[in-house]
């Protein structure tokens, strides 16, 4: 019988998309990829960074968003160490918004190995050295010596930009330089960090980071701490000392330093003064907030709750004696001390004290308490209370830089 010349349909496998040819055929040779192994496209990689960039703002609802969004595209490309790097940073941001201190160390440990790892398989890959420095960066020295890590992460980046192998915007360079500094700094490495920072002072453009260098630095001008510390009555103490004692809370180090030795020398004054007790105790607990070993955290913030606690019984109905206190608890973290609700009942105290003597707070003091209450009742999960408390923030003040801070999901909600 003839032999068949019809021709012979392909078949299509079900696993590849690949069409067998007819026999006899020459076949090219492919390299088959299965799609689990294959790196993510970088449209979707650019996708997930601006959520991630969005977390980065401390959103709870934008972390959990970029982190549900490289969930999925790590299921889809398990074998990406970018996706993998983005998913860990992201988990490891979740920590910050839990209230126990077992979720707090169950994000970020894994965190951590998925990050290590991802730099072993990738080390030239200066975008998750970047993800990983900063996720270094943010966890306390204490818990989890990450700051080392951080510091060998940030110098390979700028070496990287240096010979030109990493592209990094100027703005976005000096910012790099900047927290590397605040890395040697926080291990008491002085030296090289005053290198860096006049490694940033030295370029161009780099003049918007002096004066947060000078903080950084903790330097005070030695003409005007002398002639301070020479007070002597307790009033001008006082008067001084809480000046900046409010410069240091906002960031300012050197303030700090100096407005602790104002006020502990106004408490030796009169001993029985309960707000001189209560602005030492906090000015002391400002200067020791960045401690490195737990141990000396704990204890500080133990004496000055108990130092605030003594002050309240001395004077219960002394509004800024609550408010101390209430900034306090307020900074303390939730996973281990359990102080929204000590917070809460200060704050709520203030703003009573407010309706009755609108002298009492600046607007942006104003605006400070209203934040604080609404995410202490968020950190207590009676999103009801907090929405009522931004409701009013958002109507009293409309230009404070808090609005912005106020979650995403919870602003449109809380629209007056």
């Amino acid at each position: 019988m003839a032999e068949s010349t019809r021709f012979t349909l392909p078949r299509v496998t079900t696993w590849s998309g690949l069409r067998d040819e007819p026999r006899g055929a020459q076949r090219p040779a492919i390299a088959l990829v299965p799609a689990p192994s294959r790196p993510a496209p970088d449209d979707a990689i650019a996708e997930g960074a601006a959520l991630h960039r969005q977390a980065m703002t401390g959103d709870p609802s934008a972390i959990q968003k970029a982190l549900a969004y490289f969930e999925k595209l790590r299921e889809r490309h398990p074998a990406d160490d970018r996706v993998t790097a983005y998913f860990a940073d992201c988990q490891s941001m979740t920590g910050s918004t839990v209230d126990d201190s077992y979720g707090m160390f169950k994000n970020a440990i894994p965190s951590i190995k998925l990050l290590d790892q991802a730099v072993e398989n990738r080390p030239d890959d200066m975008e998750i050295r970047l993800l990983r420095a900063y996720q270094s960066f943010r966890l306390h020295e204490g818990f989890f010596r990450r700051t080392s890590t951080a510091i060998g992460d940030f110098e390979a980046i700028l070496s990287a930009w240096d010979e030109r192998r990493f592209d990094l915007s100027p703005e976005r360079r000096k910012a790099v330089l900047f927290d590397l500094g605040c890395a040697y700094h926080r291990l008491g490495m002085t030296e090289a960090a005053d290198e860096t920072w006049n490694r940033l002072l030295s370029l161009d453009g780099a003049e918007a980071f002096r004066r947060a260098v000078e903080k950084a630095r903790g330097d005070f001008p030695a003409d005007q701490e002398a002639e301070l510390l020479a007070l002597t009555d307790k009033a001008d103490l006082l008067q001084e000392g809480i000046r900046l004692f409010e410069a240091g809370a906002a960031g300012d180090r050197g303030a700090a330093r100096v407005a602790r030795d104002l006020l502990k020398k106004a408490h030796a004054a009169d001993p029985e003064d309960p707000l001189a007790l209560a602005y030492a105790a906090s000015a002391t607990a400002l200067t020791e907030k960045d401690a490195i070993e737990p141990n000396a955290l704990f204890g500080s913030a133990i004496r000055t709750m108990k130092a605030l606690r003594e002050a309240k019984e001395k004077a219960p109905e002394n509004p800024r004696i609550r408010l101390l206190r209430a900034y306090l608890a307020y900074s303390l973290p939730e996973a281990f001390f359990h102080t929204a609700q000590t917070a809460i009942q200060d704050l709520r105290f203030v703003l009573e004290a407010y309706e009755k003597d609108p002298a009492l707070l600046s607007g942006e003091e104003y605006a400070r308490v209203l934040h604080h209450l609404g995410q202490c009742y968020r950190r207590s999960n009676n999103d009801f209370e907090a929405k009522k408390i931004w409701s009013r923030l958002l109507a009293d003040c409309p230009d404070s830089s808090y609005c912005a801070a106020i979650p995403a999901a919870l602003r449109e909600e809380a629209t007056p």
